[in-house]
C-alpha cells in the first residue's frame, strides 16, 4: 500500500492517553471507494471534504446519513495520514483520534476499510469531549454502557472496552449493532439512540434519517 504513495515516509505514532484507536482489521481487499478516502487524506484534503464525499458518494446509508449529521455539528479535527499507528500494546491498527491535538490519523497500512476507520475516528472526535464534559446524557450513556458491559452477548467485543469505544463501535460496526440487538432488552436500542441524540447535540423529538437508519 505504501508504495501506491511514492514521498512518504511512515513514520510510528503512538497512541497517547487521549488517544482512541480503531483495532478491527478489514479481512476485504480496499475498495476503490476506500483508496479515495485515504487519497483525500494523504492529499491534505479537509475533514469537511472527506466527510461531503461520503454523504454524497458512500454505499454505505449510515455512513451518508452519520457524515450529513457531523457536518451539521461543525465536529472537523484535523486529519492526516500516516505510515503505521500502533495502540496501547503495541499492536497495529489503522486509524486513531488524538484528543490532545484534535487530530485524525489514518494509516496508510490500512486502506482496506479506510472509509469505515475514518467515520469510527469521527465520531470519536464528535462525542469524546461531550461524554468527558458530564452533564444528564453523558450520565445516561455511561450507565447504559455499564449495563451492556456486564452481558455474555457482548463478551470479547472491542465496542464493550470503554464508554467511548461502546459510542463509535455501534455507529461504525454492523458486526457490534448486530450483537447489542441479540440483548434481551426491547428498550435498550431505543435508549441508546435517545443518549445519543443528546450527546451529539440533537434534540430529543428530533426523527433524523441517522436515527431511524440505526433502529433498522
Amino acid at each position: 500500500v505504501l508504495s501506491e504513495f511514492s514521498g512518504l515516509t511512515p513514520k510510528a505514532v503512538p497512541n497517547d492517553t487521549a488517544a482512541y484507536s480503531d483495532t478491527a482489521k478489514p479481512k476485504a481487499a480496499a475498495t476503490a471507494f476506500d483508496k479515495q478516502i485515504m487519497g483525500m487524506a494523504n492529499n491534505g484534503r479537509s475533514a469537511r471534504d472527506m466527510l461531503r464525499t461520503i454523504q454524497m458518494e458512500s454505499g454505505s446509508k449510515l455512513n451518508r446519513q452519520l457524515a450529513a449529521v457531523l457536518l451539521k455539528m461543525q465536529a472537523i479535527p484535523k486529519v492526516e495520514a500516516v505510515g503505521r499507528i500502533y495502540n496501547r500494546n503495541g499492536g497495529l491498527v489503522g486509524g486513531v483520534y488524538q484528543g490532545t491535538t484534535d487530530t485524525v490519523q489514518l494509516s496508510l497500512l490500512g486502506e482496506a476499510g479506510a472509509e469505515r476507520t475514518f467515520m469510527h475516528e469521527m465520531v470519536h472526535a464528535a462525542t469524546i469531549q461531550s461524554l468527558r464534559r458530564g452533564g444528564m446524557a453523558a450520565q445516561r450513556m455511561k450507565a447504559l454502557f455499564a449495563r451492556v458491559q456486564k452481558d455474555s452477548a457482548l463478551a470479547g467485543e472491542y465496542g464493550v472496552t470503554d464508554v467511548y469505544e461502546f459510542v463509535a463501535e455501534l455507529y461504525s460496526n454492523e458486526r457490534f449493532r448486530a450483537a447489542l440487538n441479540t440483548i434481551n432488552d426491547d428498550t435498550l436500542w431505543q435508549n441508546f439512540v435517545s443518549i445519543v441524540r443528546s450527546v451529539l447535540g440533537l434534540s430529543s423529538d428530533q426523527k433524523t434519517a441517522l436515527s431511524d437508519a440505526l433502529m433498522a
